[in-house]
């Protein structure tokens, strides 16, 4: 499901996936909308491991 014919590098993809979430995260802090900062966050159980 990726256009053949873009141009757009994954360097570029990455680079724009950070730069939305930078900007979202700015807006929901001007707003005061603070539920969604966490939006994204895994919160994985710690694991023991055997000594």
């Amino acid at each position: 499901m990726f256009n053949e014919e873009g141009q757009e590098t994954m360097q570029d993809k990455v680079l724009r996936m950070i730069e939305n979430d930078l900007e979202f995260t700015e807006k929901a802090a001007e707003t005061g909308f603070q539920k969604d900062l966490d939006y994204g966050t895994m919160i994985v159980p710690q694991m023991s491991r055997p000594a």
